[in-house]
């Protein structure tokens, strides 16, 4: 258990999430209960009795929507389980509930120390006209990565406009793996994807 004093949490100023969000906590009591906190900010369960794996949670991320993937930790009965994110639960095992949207100071999504979350704005603030305008920056901000490959590298390459259009058509129809294989110096990141399914994007073909 941590013994050393916290950094005063920042206040961030525009505070939204670009990944999927819920707002879902439970008292300082109730995460203290069920989990125990690691430094790297990973939560472990204290009764691993009926458990798969003794860490909390799993990786969630719908590629198209979020700029990164969350550490999400689903509870409850088949009838009703509950997601939460994992960053909340880390600021409930430590302060308790806040009103506050949680972002990670260093736009890692999957960073959950407690030094690395930081205050955004008011939940109530959150509806789903706000969600939808996040979700429309975020994909206009992967556009706008595909376009200036497409001119810069296709576009102005030895492939010319024509090969600029197919990376685009490639593009638009979510053909990563012809993406990897016809154009390797793009980074795909910049699609959403992750290291891992770059890399398994890339491997060669049987």
């Amino acid at each position: 258990m941590r013994t050393k004093p916290f950094k005063k949490p920042i206040i961030a100023i525009e505070g939204h999430p670009n990944t999927w969000f819920s707002g879902a906590q439970m008292t300082r009591d109730e995460a203290r209960e069920l989990f125990d906190y690691r430094h790297d900010g990973r939560l472990f369960w204290r009764d691993r009795e009926g458990r798969r794996s003794p860490e909390a949670g799993s990786e969630f991320y719908r590629k198209r929507l979020d700029i990164g993937p969350i550490w999400t930790i689903q509870l409850g009965s088949r009838a009703a389980v509950t997601r939460y994110m994992r960053r909340y639960l880390v600021w409930n095992w430590h302060f308790g509930m806040t009103d506050r949207v949680l972002l990670p100071a260093n736009e890692d999504t999957l960073d959950d120390r407690i030094d690395n979350i930081i205050l955004g704005g008011l939940i109530s603030e959150m509806g789903e006209a706000d969600q939808a305008q996040i979700n429309r920056l975020v994909l206009e901000k992967r556009s706008a990565a595909a376009i200036d490959f497409a001119l810069d590298y296709c576009g102005d390459g030895d492939g010319g406009p024509e090969e600029g259009a197919q990376f685009l058509n490639a593009w638009r129809d979510g053909e990563w793996g012809v993406i990897a294989e016809e154009w390797p110096d793009f980074d795909l990141t910049k699609a959403g994807l992750t290291p891992e399914t770059i890399a398994a994007l890339k491997e060669p073909r049987p």
